[in-house]
């Protein structure tokens, strides 16, 4: 009878913790204004700096975890999916496009496109729904068209 009644005491004083000693991560929202672009968003990744970059209908985001840069694509299309490769490269779906991110002079991230690598009668392929890293390669799904990109050249199916 002595130990139950030391259970029953002692379990309250557990449960009674505050949730914030419990080491959960903090969660933060923010609004189109904050990042000041298009308020739909498709995709998200986060690169080995900590880095996240978001696809968005305005075209991609960076957040650094104090601010935002839009990285402009083609004619500011949406862009649907992301992946980082073994390297850390990220590789960018978008509508009609898809490309990846090379370091400009300055150290920026820019976007650079490989839609040169497809062939013309195939360049209207619509939106780039998933896109993956394999040791074969990338791929870049859409609905009509598997491309993958292995550094050279653009295999289509």
């Amino acid at each position: 009878m002595r130990n139950l009644f030391f259970i029953f005491f002692y379990s309250g004083a557990i449960i009674s913790q505050e949730a914030a000693e419990k080491g959960l991560y903090t969660i933060l929202n923010f609004a189109p204004a904050d990042y000041e672009s298009q308020p739909q968003n498709f995709a998200i990744i986060q690169d080995r700096r900590g880095v996240i970059y978001t696809g968005n209908n305005g075209g991609l985001l960076e957040f650094d975890g104090t601010s935002w840069r839009l990285i402009e694509t083609p004619d500011g299309v949406r862009v649907r999916s992301l992946c980082i490769d073994s390297s850390g490269t990220i590789y960018v779906g978008a509508v009609n496009d898809f490309g990846y991110l090379k370091p400009d002079p300055s150290g920026n991230l820019e976007y650079n496109s490989l839609i040169h690598t497809v062939i013309a009668d195939n360049h209207y392929f619509g939106d780039v729904w998933k896109t993956c890293a394999s040791p074969e390669g990338i791929y870049f799904q859409t609905y009509n068209y598997i491309f993958r990109w292995n550094g050279k050249e653009l295999k289509t199916w």
